[in-house]
């Protein structure tokens, strides 16, 4: 197999994690109604389209990520590797899961006086704040009341009330999140590993430059990167 150097595979990681978002743009988890217009439904021939070039960024991504744990790279090197893969993703829409949705539709729920530990995101006027979140949470969920603990609703309501849960603003506030948790992880696998008497650089490309990661807490905007960086 043909053979780059750490640089190298930094450079394809960044390639890979641009079509990744690129084909999140047309077929990402894009909300049923956005006021601005930005992420919304092309048709099928074009999601299709772009739904094959997201999954040949994944597999890429995946293949430059192992071969970049091959080289002797430093700590200071994997971090800015990091940056570099981490960064297509801050302007995406949501990713393989509609979870954010939920979040800022429960955030939503606070800001307006619900309990949102006996009713759903179904509670909230459709033309009322949230209302455009609650209407793009899955069927399934949209009468589920809040799993989540006080500290994560709090966050919700921070961001629903400061964004007016307009979806592309709040999607994004919700992905800053996602990049401070991912600063947590990064914080305690360093510790981590000097605790251990391992190695900081290892620890930080399984751990964090990990693409399993980098789609499920940044570009999925999942809450589990806070919960694990705490």
């Amino acid at each position: 197999m043909w053979a780059l150097n750490a640089v190298g595979y930094r450079r394809l990681g960044a390639v890979a994690s641009l079509a990744i978002v690129g084909g999140g743009w047309f077929a990402g988890k894009l909300p049923v109604h956005d006021p601005w217009g930005l992420w919304t439904d092309h048709g099928s021939a074009t999601k299709a389209v772009a739904a094959a070039v997201a999954y040949a960024g994944l597999t890429v991504l995946v293949v430059a990520w192992w071969q970049y744990g091959k080289t002797a790279s430093t700590v200071r090197h994997t971090l800015v590797t990091l940056v570099w893969w981490t960064a297509p993703f801050l302007l995406a829409p949501p990713l393989y899961s509609a979870d954010v949705y939920s979040y800022i539709a429960q955030g939503s729920m606070v800001v307006e006086g619900h309990d949102v530990y006996t009713v759903g995101p179904s509670a909230l006027d459709p033309g009322g704040i949230g209302g455009d979140a609650a209407a793009s949470v899955g069927n399934h969920w949209r009468d589920t009341p809040a799993p989540y603990g006080p500290l994560f609703l709090l966050i919700s309501a921070a961001v629903a009330w400061t964004t007016g849960a307009t979806i592309v603003p709040a999607v994004l506030a919700m992905r800053l999140v996602a990049l401070a948790s991912l600063a947590l992880i990064v914080w305690s696998l360093r510790r981590l590993a000097r605790e251990h008497g391992r190695s900081e650089s290892r620890a930080l490309w399984l751990g964090a430059l990990n693409p399993l990661l980098l789609i499920h807490v940044v570009g999925g905007v999942h809450n589990d990167g806070l919960m694990i960086g705490l």
